[in-house]
């Protein structure tokens, strides 16, 4: 199943190895609640809003933090 099958359009992508804080711009910059995690051209995870809010509430450093560490897969 394609990504552009699940969702009407595009969809917005990061890579695993990105920061939480690269990942919540990004969020706010396109306007999402959720990333697509992306290596290559396989579809490895998912970061949304939430799971950024939970790592900061849990002591992340999301200058430091990858988004592989918090994404669901």
């Amino acid at each position: 199943m394609k990504l552009s099958s699940l969702v009407g359009g595009t969809a917005t992508v990061i890579g695993p190895e990105a920061t939480l804080a690269e990942a919540a711009e990004a969020l706010i910059t396109d306007g999402v609640g959720s990333l697509a995690v992306v290596e290559g051209r396989r579809l490895v995870g998912i970061i949304t809003e939430r799971d950024v809010v939970r790592a900061v509430a849990d002591g992340a450093d999301a200058e430091e933090e990858s988004v592989a560490d918090w994404m669901s897969d």
